[in-house]
């Protein structure tokens, strides 16, 4: 018998960047029920400090505006430019940002079932 030559991929790894704790516990919960694996930051500086660790992440949900020396967009300018394989959804209830090539946009409040089917989506799409 010949042994399998390709282990079996694990989960999806998923970011989500929420300075919020009563916003991110929730999504990052339903992710954790849809099989993904999640990773919490409560801000743009520690999800930067994550990614350049050397850690990687199939996708990045991240506020917009939370503090610290940058924000979401900020965060996603500096993911595209050094980990282009990063898929980025960015959220906001204050300013509007639409899809660009960098990165996908659902205005807040967002319901949990959109926000983790187009994660979803967008994970299998990849």
């Amino acid at each position: 018998m010949v042994p399998d030559a390709s282990p079996e991929p694990g989960p999806k790894r998923v970011m989500v960047v929420e300075d919020e704790v009563l916003v991110r516990f929730p999504i990052a919960e339903a992710l954790r029920y849809e099989g993904l694996e999640v990773i919490e930051a409560i801000g743009a500086d520690e999800a930067w400090s994550y990614l350049i660790s050397g850690q990687d992440v199939d996708l990045i949900f991240s506020d917009i505006q939370m503090p610290g020396s940058m924000d979401g967009l900020e965060l996603t300018r500096r993911v595209q430019e050094r980990f282009g394989h990063i898929i980025v959804v960015l959220t906001s209830g204050r300013r509007s940002v639409r899809s660009t090539a960098h990165a996908h946009f659902m205005v807040k409040p967002y319901r949990l079932g959109e926000a983790t089917a187009l994660i979803t989506r967008l994970l299998k799409d990849k």
